[in-house]
């Protein structure tokens, strides 16, 4: 039981470690699935890509925030 407890944990703790991240590719996942009438056969492409460049961004933005003095 303390085995599972510990998974879940951490399971928790990867998706919860960087809101910025979680709440982006959420917001990419519900858009595709809104569109996905129009998009049609490209909602695969378009939740691929969207996902590098979402984990671009927030890469880069992690970067900048940790170079900062002072922090």
């Amino acid at each position: 039981m303390m085995l599972l407890r510990e998974i879940l944990k951490e399971l928790a703790g990867m998706f919860v470690a960087d809101v910025r991240l979680s709440a982006s590719v959420i917001v990419l996942i519900l858009g595709v699935a809104t569109l996905r009438d129009l998009v049609g056969s490209l909602a695969g492409g378009a939740l691929f890509f969207g996902c590098l460049v979402i984990l671009a961004v927030v890469t880069a933005l992690g970067a900048k925030t940790a170079r900062r003095p002072g922090r």
